[in-house]
């Protein structure tokens, strides 16, 4: 069973191995090859916790077995505990002192100890040390050459011993060294299929398509029933049949039958971004940067061809991705729910740049927090509904363990809440020391300074201190900005009773309890106790709410209006404060309801549901100015909404503000690159404008997309 489940793993065929491991773990719990495997399966699927469980499991039925030691060896250094990872390979070497998959580990933390020679030179030792009839004639030179010759003086054919260190400096984004390393694998012990595999990813990643064709296909040789190889070189025969369009920094590869208008659009977008991003981070990528744009081929959608080209698997959790030499990201024309590739496209140009700025030294968190910053656009309401939820509980990460979130993220909503705390790690930044700093960061980063000398060379301070601020930040921020009371999710029935039994005369333990009862749609009791509430202090604001809305359940909003205006407007929850401006909207009462929107707003910045009460009230008043003006804040803080985008540009073509025209078009092109009838709204536009060659080819794509007819032609 933990053979048949350890091969099924392996082939990536989770959903049959992970059954049969659990099975071999029913007949004995005390397994601990059965424990490691699971523990493996758990840490290839980046499920931290999981792993360690295992290995915990494992360890305490034996402390020396030597493959549950080398997988917490991995754990620790992937959450950058090098000490401790040390500690480790100490007790694993003290059981067996030549074991290669233990030596592999113990040079990686003596690389990130002392630091790796140049990749000139450790080609060279490699060279020198493959094949030779006595490893101690070469001579190294410092602690990690030392140790690598003493591996090969025990053994002239460390074939594990290379992969595995091979693979630990790829994980690290030590490319070059990497395929050093794996490359003398392949030629120590070519029977192992390991190297060839991580090899043809690795240069996969580097964008070395040519190379990495010929390693893959050596690779499937050697394993045909290795999943991500199989996979891999599928996405090869699919890039191989696609088009490319050269600018002058960026080379686009495409479907030409399905995406050759938005190759267009997105090299001359990316040029248009490209001066600018350079400047502030003071680094230019010394060759053009490869974008590729994945469509439906083959019976697979998009998206799974896009997943295969990063990690070769069907399924990865964005829509785009950088390896820091090449970006991949789904076509926005193959995709139900739309999305703005401008941003995307941005987002991971940054990851570029500060990618090779570092010599890919920089730490995940770093260059998600960098890329999602330099988006220049305000945060997703999600992002505040869950700093409204877990600051206050105190389940935030540390910068030590945000890089392992987002490899495995535990939930959707933990990995959206990785980039939240990574932006806002950025935020803190610039705001309490200066935006200077992120350029000296860089700087440190690319010189190999692990996070703690960062913070403490910059800041100043330790990397507690620097956590302890942070926190601090993040708790001001929520309480000067509206954010907890916006976002704050209301109190369970049960403990709302609970609170109400333990003080029935306090009103709010009262009004909350009566909210409670309202949502488990207890109506009567929860007007019983509200309106109680309301006897002892008519303007209390959450139980005038509860009877607002059980009014309105009763089809009498006139009621409803009458106990809501009781409340104060500067400090009434925002959720009354909204349920007042809809009544007063459905009553025909548009300036009441403007004043309660425009009150909202300024209380609550960072919803933008108050932006969207003021343009329905505005058009209903058909206000066309005023509700241009909302919609235009509408756009910037919804930036994947195309039909915001779409008004937008209408109501410029009604006024012959042929800028705007232009200046939105292309923004709903950001988002939706085949419409046919924007392309026509710019053909015209341009012309007006005197812009003849960009009329002209707006009005062929225009053409192009309506099969010969375009609006513009009608």
């Amino acid at each position: 069973l933990c053979l048949a489940g350890r091969l099924l793993v392996k082939k990536y065929n989770r959903a049959q191995g992970i059954p049969e491991l659990n099975k071999a773990l029913a007949i004995n719990p005390r397994a601990v090859d059965v424990l490691v495997e699971l523990g493996r399966s758990a840490w290839e699927e980046r499920s931290l916790d999981e792993c360690r469980q295992f290995v915990d499991r494992c360890l305490s039925v034996n402390p020396h077995y030597v493959p549950a030691l080398n997988l917490r060896t991995d754990l620790l250094l992937a959450t950058g505990h090098t000490a401790l990872a040390k500690d480790v390979v100490r007790q694993s070497l003290a059981v067996n002192p030549f074991n290669q998959r233990t030596m592999a580990r113990q040079a990686t933390v003596v690389a990130l100890e002392h630091g790796l020679p140049d990749a000139a030179r450790l080609e060279q030792l490699l060279s020198a040390l493959n094949g030779a009839k006595d490893a101690g004639r070469v001579r190294p030179d410092g602690p990690f050459e030392i140790l690598v010759v003493d591996v090969f003086r025990r053994n002239p054919h460390p074939g594990w011993f290379l992969t595995i260190l091979g693979r630990n400096l790829d994980d690290r984004r030590q490319f070059a060294h990497s395929e050093i390393c794996l490359r003398a694998a392949m030629e120590t012990m070519p029977q192992l299929s390991e190297p060839k595999t991580m090899l043809g990813m690795l240069l996969m990643r580097a964008g070395r398509t040519t190379e990495a064709r010929a390693v893959l296909d050596e690779a499937f040789l050697a394993d045909p029933y290795h999943v991500r190889v199989s996979n891999t070189r599928k996405v090869l025969d699919v890039l191989e049949g696609y088009d490319t369009t050269t600018s002058e920094h960026f080379v686009i590869h495409f479907d030409s039958a399905a995406d050759g208008i938005l190759a267009v659009l997105m090299a001359e977008y990316l040029e248009s971004i490209y001066d600018e991003l350079v400047t502030q981070y003071g680094f230019e990528p010394p060759s053009r940067t490869h974008f590729e744009i994945y469509h439906n081929a083959g019976g697979l959608a998009a998206h799974q061809w896009f997943s295969a080209r990063m990690i070769g698997l069907p399924w990865i959790q964005t829509i785009g991705a950088s390896t820091g030499m090449v970006v991949a990201l789904t076509s926005p024309t193959a995709v139900r729910e739309p999305y703005n590739w401008a941003r995307v496209v941005r987002h991971e140009f940054v990851h570029v740049i500060s990618l090779q700025q570092t010599e890919f030294k920089i730490p995940h968190w770093f260059t998600e927090a960098l890329a999602v910053t330099t988006e220049g656009i305000p945060n997703p309401t999600q992002w505040y509904e869950l700093l409204a939820e877990r600051v206050p509980a105190g389940r935030l990460w540390r910068l030590d363990e945000l890089n392992a979130v987002f490899a495995r993220a535990p939930t959707s909503d933990d990995w959206q809440f990785a980039y939240c705390q990574s932006r806002m790690y950025a935020k803190y930044i610039i705001e309490q020391f200066g935006e200077p700093r992120i350029r000296e960061m860089l700087e440190m980063y690319r010189e190999g300074k692990p996070t703690n000398d960062v913070i403490r060379g910059i800041f100043g301070i330790s990397v507690d201190e620097f956590e302890d601020g942070y926190r601090r930040f993040l708790r001001r921020l929520l309480a000067d900005s509206g954010i907890l009371q916006a976002y704050a999710a209301p109190v369970g029935l049960l403990a709302a009773q609970r609170a109400w039994r333990a003080m029935p005369i306090d009103a709010d333990a009262a009004a909350d309890y009566a909210q409670a009862l309202l949502a488990d749609q207890q109506s009567r009791a929860a007007r019983r106790i509200a309106g109680e509430v309301l006897q002892k202090d008519p303007a209390h604001p959450v139980a005038a709410l509860v009877i607002a809305k059980l009014d309105l359940k009763a089809a009498r909003p006139s009621d409803a209006a009458v106990v809501l205006e009781t409340i104060d407007r500067d400090t009434a929850p925002a959720e009354a404060l909204r349920l007042l401006a809809r009544i007063r909207q459905a009553l025909g009462q548009h300036d009441q309801a403007i004043a309660l929107f425009e009150t909202g707003r300024s209380r609550f910045p960072y919803d933008p549901g108050w932006l969207q009460g003021l343009a329905e009230v505005y058009r209903q008043q058909n206000q066309i100015e005023q509700r241009r003006t909302i919609l235009v804040q509408i756009a910037d803080r919804r930036i994947d909404d195309v039909a915001v985008r779409r008004e937008l540009l209408e109501l410029a073509y009604e006024a012959e503000d042929y800028d705007a025209v232009v200046e939105y078009g292309l923004k709903v092109l950001h988002i939706d690159a085949v419409d046919a009838a924007v392309h026509a709204r710019l053909a015209h536009a341009y012309r007006a404008l005197g812009r003849t060659a960009e009329s002209e080819r707006a009005s062929r794509f225009a053409k192009q997309l309506a099969g010969g007819r375009s609006r513009e032609a009608e």
